[in-house]
């Protein structure tokens, strides 16, 4: 894998693309979590690979597989299975991505109960809003309005808890996408009050 590595950043070797790639796929074919989080990297990106997100998605199906038989943590799961959803929702494949962001919700708050944790938070947050943003554009406005008030919820708290910009950025840009789902339901006093907040 680090030869891989080595070719495919020309680190004392001349850079040779197809060597690494059957180097660190090799690596990754036998399990090696590094490897195969690389190669869904390459895929992802096109480096040293031909662009292909299907082939991502496969890799980071078999990563996320390696890490919860290994034992790794569960944020490290969690991240790795958000991941897997976003790109899930890049392509298009809005059930898949779903029930991904579902096993998210459901891993960030069991890690929730035990830490109270920003990241933690964070990550609830976004598989909230990644099941939002699904059911906005299948045009299901109460699940996404349901989705986003979840996420807002947890926002608020993080911004009561962190008082960053960054917090209250994502509140502020929270109670506009509810005001814009609000809009569309046909309720301008309660949009009104979204916005204004």
């Amino acid at each position: 894998f680090l030869i891989g590595l080595a070719y495919l950043n020309a680190i004392d070797v001349e850079r040779d693309t197809q060597r690494a790639f059957q180097l660190i796929k090799s690596s990754a074919d036998a399990n090696l979590p590094e490897a195969i989080h690389k190669l869904v990297d390459m895929y992802n990106t096109g480096e040293g690979v031909q662009r292909d997100y299907e082939e991502a998605i496969n890799w980071q199906k078999k990563y996320i597989a390696v890490i919860e038989n290994a034992g790794y943590s569960k944020r490290l799961i969690g991240v790795s299975i958000a991941q897997l959803a976003k790109m899930e929702t890049e392509i298009g494949d809005y059930t898949a991505a779903q029930r991904d962001y579902s096993k998210c919700i459901q891993i960030y708050s069991q890690i929730a109960k035990l830490l109270k944790n920003v990241e933690i938070q964070q990550n609830l947050a976004l598989s909230y809003g990644g099941l939002g943003k699904i059911a906005l554009e299948e045009g299901n406005l109460s699940v996404a309005k349901e989705n986003i008030s979840m996420e807002l919820q947890i926002r608020k708290s993080i911004a009561e808890k962190t008082n960053t910009f960054e917090a209250q950025r994502d509140l502020a840009l929270n109670y506009v996408v509810l005001g814009d789902i609000t809009n569309e339901e046909g309720n301008l006093s309660a949009a009104k009050d979204y916005f204004l907040k």
